[in-house]
């Protein structure tokens, strides 16, 4: 739907049921399924993205892909740079491309849990249930991995391998938040800290400081 992350038909699910709760329910049981709707179509509300804006000023720059707070920034064991999102239940759950450019590979992979509990000093051995590979303008592959809360699903995602976009286009969501890890090309300088809040398509993760001409 256009407002929110959740189909045509789920929402005319939602409907029924609320008929069928308003004909045969009591007033209390109907109040309490309205804000059970209400609460549903606030978290899966979209954000409003402005399409408007320079792909010249924006090259060489990774914006982030969705909203949360920097959950870590480490180096794995091939060397690179990779940078940990949280997407918390009450956040904006779209993802959405972190530069102008194409997708070069897309994965999904079975979850080796049912339930998680995210902490620093063990998520890392955690296995991605969904992989995101985006090559920019600059011919710079930046991954993007996904790691579902105990009670998410995985991400639906709306794309596929050889979709182009622009920086800001929707890529799908995932549902209830999770983690967003990033690996940043080797070009790239990590400009944020733990712990900072971030906003999908809004706030710069990673820039290079020069572009080559």
């Amino acid at each position: 739907m256009k407002f929110f992350y959740i189909s045509k038909s789920t929402f005319f699910t939602y409907l029924l049921i609320f008929c069928f709760c308003a004909i045969l329910s009591n007033i209390y049981f109907l109040f309490l399924w309205i804000a059970l709707f209400g609460v549903t179509l606030f978290l899966f509300r979209k954000k409003k993205i402005n399409h408007l804006e320079d792909q010249i000023t924006t090259q060489g720059t990774i914006f982030a892909p969705v909203s949360g707070s920097v959950f870590d920034i480490w180096v794995d064991d091939s060397g690179d740079t990779n940078v940990t999102l949280l997407t918390n239940l009450f956040d904006h759950y779209g993802i959405y491309m972190p530069c102008s450019g194409s997708v070069v590979d897309l994965s999904f992979f079975k979850d080796q849990y049912i339930y998680r509990v995210f902490n620093r000093d063990t998520y890392k051995k955690d296995k991605a249930i969904a992989k995101i590979i985006v090559k920019d303008s600059l011919e710079n592959e930046i991954e993007m991995s996904f790691i579902r809360f105990f009670t998410s699903r995985r991400p639906e995602l709306v794309v596929l391998p050889g979709d182009k976009g622009r920086r800001m286009a929707n890529l799908g969501y995932i549902p209830f938040g999770g983690l967003t890890t990033i690996r940043i090309p080797e070009k790239y300088e990590v400009v944020v800290s733990n712990n900072d809040n971030v906003y999908a398509t809004d706030s710069i993760i990673a820039r290079i400081s020069s572009i080559d001409k």
